[in-house]
């Protein structure tokens, strides 16, 4: 006899890294019957067998000694969902995310637009975008490098982003990848009417931003959205790789960190610095950045 449940609602939250992105996919771990999935693609890419391969020695010698530390200080590690980065292929990703979810009313995954492997993608999915200005972007992507402390000490003194291995960095800047994302999925009529937030009006107008969001996308809104309990917890729900989660358990680099720690969305307290204030990597990335930036930002939902 067939289910009388509906099948689950299934949405894609594609955003650029340090855009408030795991706040959000926080918030959306409340919403009754969802299942997270955090950012498979970018663990096939940068981690799985089909991944990446750091071809600098130093960083590669200062990376296995990172995992080994923190599997040292994660040996009670629990999180019942956590995958291991080895079988986390594209193929793995998609069936992953086409899977069965029985009782689930949400599957809800968080990722960073993948460069090409379109082949990839999953079907039955609602595509969403989150954006934030390039500048805030890469003022704090600089100092998230510089916090996981994987470069060789003669170049942390003097890192530029620009130092960066090309296989750390997408060739389009971040922002690149995610347009030619959204270009591919309108021209496949994958996805007819994109949802476009960005993290600033996020910030200053979350129940506007967050009604629409739902609405759009066809989640329940609830005001019980706006706020939610400080502290990683909720991420023992989450599917997402071993590795990931174990550098969140020590918070290292504080990348998650402050993301967990939160309770709500709040408005940004820090003013746009002056570009005379920034060094000059921050500057030249946001700006190679901000005409994809403005093709998205022009999309956005508006409080």
């Amino acid at each position: 006899m067939a289910s009388s449940n509906p099948p689950p609602r299934r949405v894609m939250l594609w955003a650029v890294p340090r855009s408030l992105s795991t706040v959000f996919q926080k918030c959306m771990s409340f919403v009754d019957g969802v299942q997270i999935i955090n950012e498979p693609y970018a663990v096939a890419t940068q981690f799985g067998p089909e991944g990446k391969q750091i071809q600098d020695e130093g960083i590669k010698q200062l990376m296995v000694e990172s995992d080994t530390e923190i599997e040292a200080q994660t040996e009670e590690f629990n999180a019942p969902l956590a995958f291991d980065e080895a079988i986390c292929t594209l193929d793995w990703v998609k069936k992953t995310l086409e899977a069965d979810y029985p009782g689930k009313k949400l599957i809800f995954c968080k990722d960073m637009a993948p460069e090409g492997n379109y082949h990839a993608l999953p079907k039955g999915f609602k595509h969403t975008f989150l954006i934030r200005d390039p500048i805030k972007v890469f003022i704090s992507f600089r100092k998230m490098i510089l916090a996981f402390n994987l470069l060789p000490e003669d170049q942390q003194k003097n890192f530029r982003l620009t130092d960066l291995p090309q296989e750390a960095l997408p060739a389009k800047y971040l922002f690149g990848e995610m347009v030619d994302l959204l270009h591919y999925l309108q021209e496949n009529k994958m996805e007819s009417n994109p949802v476009v937030i960005d993290a600033d009006d996020l910030q200053s107008h979350p129940e506007s931003i967050l009604r629409q969001y739902c609405e759009a996308v066809g989640i329940p809104y609830s005001n019980d959205l706006l706020q939610w309990e400080a502290g990683d917890d909720i991420t023992n729900t989450w599917i997402a790789a071993k590795k990931i989660m174990r550098m969140n358990k020590i918070q290292r680099g504080g990348f998650y960190a402050r993301a967990l720690s939160s309770v709500k969305f709040e408005p940004s307290s820090t003013p746009i610095p002056d570009k005379n204030e920034l060094t000059p990597d921050v500057v030249q990335f946001a700006e190679e950045a901000d005409k994809y930036y403005k093709e998205l930002y022009e999309m956005r939902l508006k409080p």
